[in-house]
């Protein structure tokens, strides 16, 4: 099983790659407001990381990861030399055989697509307290701020690009500080008033309301290598998502390494 389990290593690590490519070519940015060095600073001593670790490399303008495809080829966070598979870092089963698991959140990843169109994967690229932090971290993370379920819910693991049964990112990372809390929450909030406005209904609207009429969805999500089908029931089937064209197939999304599909069974 070793070369299937390094297969996977490396396609689960290829999100992560891409956005440390385009944080190594687009330098800083001043997209998040405040000064990016204290903030990082300031979150390094709460965390109780070494602060020297945060300034090793520039950060990118959220619109450097599009445009860049080529760079969801690359090593994550390290030279070629030095890589070591993502596995180790984020937990990811490796793909040997197929794998599954239910939830009753399955239309949470209907968001993946949105998320793509609003840039929130540069935006977590750029920030400078998130950026630090492993793209599968930060993406498993807003999963659980969106919604009300486990660290090791499939649909949150899928949010993040992992197969149902894998090791939640947060696992081996420190809890959330209270600046990138704040920064995961604001990403949330981004992200629903785009569903809001996708579904034509006003912002100011009961979030949580919101999420559960979306986002509640039983549903089956299958992973195969490089591949994610999420398949829920006939019944679960919304005209108001079809016409908001929430549950089109996103098809290979770079930043999370995998094809996702949708489908009624």
């Amino acid at each position: 099983t070793e070369p299937a389990a390094s297969g996977e290593a490396l396609s689960s690590a290829a999100s992560d790659g891409a956005l440390s490519a385009a944080a190594r070519q687009a330098g800083t940015s001043p997209a998040f407001g405040a000064s990016g060095e204290a903030a990082r600073e300031s979150a390094a001593e709460e965390r109780q990381v070494p602060p020297g670790r945060l300034s090793q490399e520039p950060l990118p303008h959220p619109d450097a990861f599009h445009g860049a495809p080529e760079a969801a080829h690359e090593s994550p966070r390290a030279d070629a030399d030095s890589f070591e598979p993502a596995g180790a870092e984020d937990g990811a089963l490796p793909l040997v055989a197929r794998r599954s698991g239910r939830t009753e959140w399955g239309g949470l990843l209907f968001l993946i697509g949105l998320a793509d169109e609003i840039g929130l994967p540069g935006e977590i690229a750029a920030h400078p307290l998130l950026a630090e932090r492993p793209f599968r971290f930060c993406l498993h993370a807003l999963a659980l701020a969106l919604a009300p379920l486990g660290a090791d819910d499939p649909a949150a693991l899928a949010f993040a690009g992992l197969a149902p049964g894998s090791k939640p990112p947060s696992l081996d990372e420190p809890p959330l500080a209270a600046g990138e809390m704040t920064a995961i929450a604001d990403l949330a909030a981004r992200l629903l008033q785009a569903l809001s406005e996708r579904l034509e209904e006003p912002a100011a609207g009961e979030r949580s309301a919101l999420v559960e009429r979306v986002c509640r969805r039983r549903a089956e999500v299958v992973a195969d290598p490089g591949w994610i089908e999420v398949h829920l029931s006939l019944d679960e089937v919304s005209t108001d998502i079809r016409r908001a064209r929430l549950d089109l197939d996103p098809d290979f999304v770079p930043w999370l390494g995998v094809v996702l599909r949708f489908s009624y069974d």
